[in-house]
């Protein structure tokens, strides 16, 4: 009975884990930053155009850095300073905002 009991345990987790949807992350292509905003929500980067969208957010020119993630300070200030210099940068998505804006982590410069 234990061994029964187990078994369908495990087997409602990996179901409940099947049915969840999943947010693909992934590199954006490398872009120039037409505008940049700091909100209450967060740090906003726009772009001219679409760029590449892992996540197929339903925004994919406007994507957000939220307020709480643990490089917010060092990810802001070099995505300002990348705008000032105008140099190319791509990002680390991981999803998509409940607003259709992308979700982003990392930023990477270009030269």
């Amino acid at each position: 009975m234990q061994k029964g009991l187990k078994i369908a345990s495990g087997l409602a987790l990996l179901l409940s884990a099947a049915s969840t949807p999943v947010h693909a992350g992934g590199a954006t292509d490398t872009f120039r930053i037409a505008q940049i905003s700091a909100r209450e929500m967060g740090f906003e980067v726009k772009v001219n155009g679409p760029i590449n969208n892992p996540a197929n957010c339903q925004f994919p020119n406007q994507l957000r850095i939220n307020k709480t993630e643990e490089n917010y300070s060092v990810i802001v200030s070099t995505l300002t300073t990348a705008f000032i210099a105008q140099k190319p940068v791509y990002l680390w998505t991981v999803g998509c905002h409940s607003d259709g804006r992308v979700n982003f982590i990392a930023v990477f410069v270009d030269n």
